[in-house]
């Protein structure tokens, strides 16, 4: 399974933060970074891959009220840890029912993992060194899920929630999304 989502520009209040465990996210982050030290940047990945489906079984990421404003994405974004070596970024993102992203890819690795509800992941390919896709698979990424994305053109993808419940997904991109976090984003149409 291909799962991975976009980084939006809606973001949860700070009492949202609270409620949706950051401080198992925070210690988290800062265990991932002590083991990047100890590997080779091209395994890192790997790493984050390996070790996010224990943090999405344990991190309490859910409650709290909704994001104060949604527009018609219907979905929003905390960041959560930035490396100190700017080396990765961890978001958690909550999705409203009916939030959906635009066809996208990622300007580097990913880690994607679905900590709670249903997700609906449609994998694109693209035709042709030009912005048009193709759509080859549509998954539904389930709570435990966890996901590995290239850097596009690799990894084109759309993700919707289409449930009538909120879910929440663990996002970790092996770049520095502090300052401009939009600049993970590549899109297609």
């Amino acid at each position: 399974m291909n799962i991975a989502v976009d980084v939006v520009s809606e973001e949860l209040s700070c009492s949202q933060i609270d409620a949706i465990g950051v401080g198992e996210l925070v210690s988290y982050g800062q265990t991932l970074s002590a083991m990047l030290d100890m590997v080779e940047a091209s395994d890192a990945v790997t790493t984050v891959g390996a070790s996010l489906a224990s943090v999405l079984h344990s991190a309490s990421l859910t409650g709290g009220a909704k994001p104060a404003c949604c527009d018609v994405s219907r979905y929003g974004r905390e960041l959560m840890y930035l490396d100190p070596a700017k080396r990765f970024t961890i978001l958690v993102l909550r999705w409203l029912p009916g939030a959906a992203t635009r066809i996208h890819g990622h300007n580097a690795w990913g880690v994607v993992g679905v900590h709670s509800g249903n997700l609906t992941i449609r994998c694109y390919d693209l035709l042709d060194d030009t912005s048009l896709v193709s759509q080859t698979m549509q998954v539904v990424g389930s709570a435990g899920d966890v996901s590995i994305v290239g850097p596009a053109p690799k990894g084109i993808h759309a993700i919707s929630n289409e449930t009538d419940s909120e879910a929440y997904s663990v996002h970790i991109y092996g770049m520095d999304l502090s300052v401009e976090p939009e600049g993970i984003n590549v899109y297609y149409e």
